[in-house]
């Protein structure tokens, strides 16, 4: 069997950079489309854009090396969301989250607004059940 391209000492050692790539990646290979990395000076909170079932979905990818992911990845992400028009939204993140950041989701909830944690238990679940390569490749 082979390994999955996202594994547990890729999100302890990172470098942040690859794992927002990973994080596109999981898209592409689970069939979204339209899947853009937008990281970057204005990327309106940011990090990963993709198309599924006609939904947008808006990420804000969080890597840290030790420690809880920052809760103003929740904010960013939320901003992102009105921005884009985004019919999803969520936080990828490294580590747990931690209080903070479930405080902040509480938060944009109570304005109607639902956020959700892509945790590390999650992605690599999510990476060992994705194929290698996306459903549309030729």
């Amino acid at each position: 069997m082979r390994e999955p391209f996202l594994d547990a000492e890729r999100l302890l050692k990172g470098p942040w950079q690859a794992f927002e790539r990973d994080v596109a990646r999981l898209l592409v290979c689970n069939g979204f489309e339209d899947v853009r990395l937008v990281a970057g000076s204005g990327d309106h909170g940011a990090d990963v854009l993709g198309v599924k079932n006609g939904e947008l979905w808006v990420i804000q990818c969080k890597f840290t090396t030790g420690g809880y992911p920052s809760a103003s990845a929740v904010n960013e992400v939320g901003e992102a969301a009105r921005f884009y028009k985004a019919d999803r939204i969520y936080v990828a993140s490294s580590r747990r989250a931690g209080p903070a950041t479930h405080d902040a989701i509480k938060r944009w909830k109570a304005l109607g607004i639902e956020i959700g944690v892509l945790e590390p238990a999650m992605l690599l679940e999510l990476a060992r059940k994705s194929p290698e390569y996306s459903v549309h490749r030729r």
